[in-house]
């Protein structure tokens, strides 16, 4: 189950949820299957060290995922002062509209 849930996060899936696609899935196979093939064929290392390699991959994605949320989230601050507009909301009276159309 481990290669299976590394493989799709290193191929972009987000463990919340929501987003990622069968094309990046298919390349972290990819990505995952290699190290562990070339980690086999090596036959100088310990067999346990195709598992440390997905470990540290699995957890290097998870951080990089993690740094990519927070720059998003960064992103959608709110705008205060001038730059806010006023839009028409959806039962009547305009609301304030605080983020950025992009």
């Amino acid at each position: 189950e481990m290669d299976a849930i590394a493989s799709s996060v290193i191929g972009g899936t987000l463990l919340t949820g929501g987003v990622g696609n069968v094309l990046g899935s298919f390349v972290g196979v990819l990505i995952n299957g290699t190290i562990s093939s070339i980690v086999k064929t090596n036959g100088k290392l310990a067999s346990s060290w195709p598992n440390i390699l997905t470990a540290a991959l699995l957890c290097f994605f998870i951080v990089l995922q993690s740094v990519f949320a927070r720059i998003k989230a960064k992103n959608k601050q709110p705008i205060r002062g001038p730059r806010a507009q006023k839009r028409e909301g959806p039962a009547g009276p305009p609301v304030l509209n605080l983020y950025q159309n992009k």
